[in-house]
């Protein structure tokens, strides 16, 4: 639906009257008040006697022009409508079903208008309500219309913070909200009370202990654990330090935002009306797939030349969400059809539970009947077989430790939220309702945020927003991150060696390309080949793209921007030189597109946007960053002349240049000009050195929870450090180490195989090296992946560094011959390839999930007409 989409969107900025609508001509509006101005003019000046032959040929010329535009903006209009219609043809070729009239009688017609009045009221769409009461003719009662009046100014200025008025009508309906023992009022004082506690800097503590004695002493029978904490929470005061406490439920928003719905809920219950919009309702359920369903089931039904037989059932099962579900139902694993009160469910001796009909038909001579699902025997006379009530509703204790099956929705959703991800996963095979229940949206979305987001699981930056995220997708990121369908020791090894090639470079796109430089040492040409990670993981590699480059790839980087995939390689023959180039649909495959070419430029060490940073310019080293979109290239100064740049990383405000012996910041090029910011010593020697990448940070629907940090991975032949730099003011920097690994000699006393190959994920949490073997004839060679736990205090210098995975696989590609290497933690891959053609995908804690790509955004590959 992307295509669609972008058309329908296209459509309504041309069908908009805003000036800022994109289009060839001015919008129609527009150029209607532009021609009224002329006619005004024209007419001011024939009234006052001062218009000759040139104001009316003017004027003519104007009319002629804005007719024109006119035109020419219903022509883009209509090609649009056009376009849009197309593709919605061309995405739906069945043709709409054709129903019996409906609401012909006019007593439908009647209520169906009545019900429309009603939803227009109670949404607070009092003008439309009253255009639609006076030309539909249906009668409305004036104290309906008092009463969702008087519901939306209370809402409206709950909305604003001001609870007087919801106070005043909990006192006028008391008896009422007793009765229901609705928390209501507890809440409106509950609201104001953290209102006045935490309106004002320092807090004004006396005013709010004085509001509470006034109104918490009725309820405090009732909410005595709560006025507690409301007590409580003052020892925790400002209002940062309750955030971080055991109270922070009562410095959350929601706890002012839920008393809209509250209110709503109980002004409804007090007019004997539902807690939810009916129409509304009706338009989710139908429109979120039920009508869909059904049309499948009575297409299906008529090819099978059979009948819908029940007038008070379904044919097929329509999963709906928690909220719309008012009342169980059991539908039975066996025949699959819905009880009735001729039909009831049965529950056996083991508490399983089937329809009575399936039951007789079960039933074997002697009266004994087989559990379908357990091998558990049952006799139809014995007390433990029992009838159950049709809605499934117990309201009295049963003689069976199985009644937990009957609590409801709400309450299953409570206990899941208690469980791992593991043991829903588990729990959800034992029963069709437990297996319905668990796949709500909300209760995945929890389980990434405690299971994952806040310990600091990998999750991959790439995947989509999560509000663009459906309960399935959100079900795959938890899982994956989690290793739920794989132990986190397990991995995988797929090899895709490339015969006489030698692999120079290679880089993971998005957990869903593997793009991969070679060299044929036969042929002397250079390749550069894309292709599907999913592809390379079932053990068939599919090539999406292979081109022909102008010689071999010595270094190069990889951007996914939100309109194109940028490639930076570099080339040292036949000449030193940078190429910039995007990858471009093309037909129905895909061809790579030249951007930019910087002659003189090599060791490309990263690409940010429209920049690109190199290490070496000319014949000297001197790191620079490049606009490949103007061709500017500018120099940092600062280094000395026999340092050498080992990497480089652009942030959005600096660029840090990482050299053997120091750290330096600069600000991005202004004017032609980069200025040196600091310089951070390191405290020890750096032979290889990586900055986190620092990509975006994922966002919840409860704020920000992942942190980007700029961390620097340094290896010698003495071990490997971490350091941390941050930044304490605006232009100053720290720098520390946070924490360290030191590499034990060997029994004889030299030195073992030094870290080397240094390289961090997507995050800046997860790194990997490579311990490359001594010597030709030491095979023992090992890639690591670790974790680094650190304290999330922006000012701390201590972490931890837990090893994850440390793999001595025969079957990975020898690491003593020229080894490339890249990571993505949030998929689980590393790309290892050699200068002897070996080449492999090593995916730790299993192979991605099906449908996984769905959780991600897709590489953008602008096509080419």
């Amino acid at each position: 639906m992307d295509a669609q989409l972008k058309e329908l969107a296209k459509l309504e900025k041309l069908v908009s009257n805003s000036s800022s609508s994109k289009g060839k001509s001015p919008c129609i509006q527009d150029s209607l008040d532009s021609l009224l101005r002329s006619l005004q003019e024209a007419k001011e000046q024939v009234q006052s006697g001062s218009a000759s032959q040139e104001t009316l040929t003017d004027l003519c010329n104007t009319v002629d022009s804005k007719k024109k535009d006119i035109d020419e903006r219903q022509k883009e209009i209509y090609n649009s409508l056009a376009k849009f219609g197309k593709g919605l043809d061309k995405k739906f070729p069945a043709p709409l079903p054709s129903y019996q009239p409906l609401f012909v009688s006019p007593e439908a017609g009647d209520a169906l208008a009545h019900t429309i009045a009603v939803h227009f009221l109670r949404t607070g769409q009092f003008n439309t309500a009253e255009t639609f009461i006076n030309e539909s003719g249906v009668v409305i009662s004036p104290d309906m219309q008092a009463n969702f009046l008087e519901l939306h100014r209370i809402v409206t200025a709950l909305r604003q913070q001001d609870i007087s008025p919801a106070l005043l009508w909990t006192e006028r309906n008391r008896p009422f909200l007793d009765a229901r023992t609705s928390p209501l009022e507890f809440h409106l004082h509950r609201s104001q009370y953290i209102r006045l506690l935490l309106s004002s800097d320092p807090p004004d503590v006396a005013t709010a202990l004085v509001y509470a004695k006034a109104q918490f002493p009725p309820f405090y029978a009732e909410y005595e654990t709560e006025i507690n904490r409301l007590m409580n929470c003052i020892t925790y005061l400002p209002l940062v330090r309750i955030q971080k406490s055991p109270y922070a439920d009562l410095a959350s928003p929601s706890l002012h935002l839920d008393l809209e719905p509250l209110f709503a809920k109980e002004y409804c219950a007090s007019l004997g009306m539902s807690r939810q919009v009916p129409l509304r309702v009706v338009g989710d359920i139908g429109g979120g797939g039920a009508l869909a369903r059904i049309e499948k089931g009575r297409k299906v039904m008529r090819e099978r030349k059979s009948e819908w037989s029940q007038s008070d059932e379904l044919p097929i099962e329509i999963p709906l969400p928690p909220e719309n579900r008012y009342h169980s139902i059991f539908a039975c694993p066996v025949s699959k059809e819905q009880s009735t009160e001729q039909n009831p469910p049965m529950m056996m001796s083991c508490g399983h539970v089937i329809t009575k009909d399936s039951l007789q038909k079960l039933s074997k001579p002697g009266g004994r009947v087989k559990c379908p699902y357990c091998p558990v025997e049952s006799q139809t006379g014995s007390p433990h077989l029992k009838a159950l009530p049709v809605d499934m509703v117990v309201s009295t204790p049963m003689d069976t430790e199985l009644s937990f099956l009957f609590l409801g929705d709400d309450v299953f959703l409570h206990i899941f939220e208690l469980l791992s991800a593991a043991d829903v996963v588990a729990l959800r095979k034992s029963c069709k309702y437990l297996s319905c229940v668990s796949q709500t949206r909300y209760l995945w979305h929890r389980l990434l945020c405690r299971d994952v987001v806040k310990p600091g699981k990998a999750l991959p930056y790439y995947s989509k927003a999560v509000e663009d995220l459906q309960s399935r997708e959100l079900e795959l990121l938890t899982r994956h991150a989690l290793r739920v369908d794989s132990p986190s020791t397990n991995y995988v090894i797929n090899r895709l060696d490339r015969d006489r090639e030698s692999i120079s470079w290679l880089r993971i796109v998005q957990g869903q390309w593997l793009m991969v430089a070679s060299r044929n040492v036969s042929t002397k040409k250079s390749m550069l080949t894309i292709y599907s990670v999913a592809s390379v993981q079932a053990g068939r590699p599919l090539p999406l793209l292979t081109s022909e480059l102008v010689g071999p790839v010595s270094s190069g980087e990889v951007e996914v921007q939100e309109d194109q995939l940028v490639v930076a390689l570099c080339f040292q023959v036949p000449k030193r030189m940078v190429v910039m180039m995007s990858v471009r649909q093309c037909g129905n495959g895909l061809i790579f597109c030249e951007l930019a070419r910087f002659p003189g430029l090599s060791h490309v060490k990263c690409v940010r946007g429209e920049l690109l940073a190199c290490a070496v310019q000319g014949d000297a080293t001197s790191p620079c960053i490049a606009n490949w979109k103007t061709g500017e290239i500018v120099t940092l100064p600062g280094l000395a002349k026999d340092a050498r740049c080992l990497s480089m990383a652009i942030r959005d405000d600096l660029c840090a240049v990482a050299t053997s012996e120091a750290l330096h910041t600069y600000g991005l090029p202004r004017g032609g000009e980069t200025p040196l910011l600091q310089v951070l010593p390191f405290s020890h020697v750096a032979e290889n050195v990586a900055i986190s990448k620092g990509m975006e940070t994922l966002h919840l629907d409860q704020g920000t929870v992942l942190q980007n940090q700029l961390n620097v991975f340094v290896t010698n032949k003495l071990g490997l450090y971490v350091y941390r730099a941050y930044q304490e003011s605006p232009g100053s920097f720290s720098m520390d180490v946070i924490t360290e690994r030191e590499e034990p000699a060997s029994a004889s006393g030299s030195q073992a195989s030094k870290p080397m190959y240094p390289c961090f994920g997507n995050s800046s949490s997860q790194i990997a090296w490579i311990y490359p073997p001594t010597s030709l004839f030491d095979r023992q060679s090992r890639v690591v992946t670790a974790k680094i736990q650190q304290d999330p205090s922006p000012t701390s210098c201590t972490a931890n560094l837990s090893i994850m995975f440390e793999s001595k696989a025969t079957d990975l590609p020898s690491l003593y011959a020229m080894p490339v290497m890249d990571f993505d933690d949030g998929s689980g891959l590393l790309a290892i390839g050699n200068g002897f053609g070996h080449l492999a995908l090593y995916s730790f804690g299993g192979v991605l999930p099906p449908n996984y790509s769905q959780c991600l955004r897709q590489i953008p590959t602008p096509i080419i007409a």
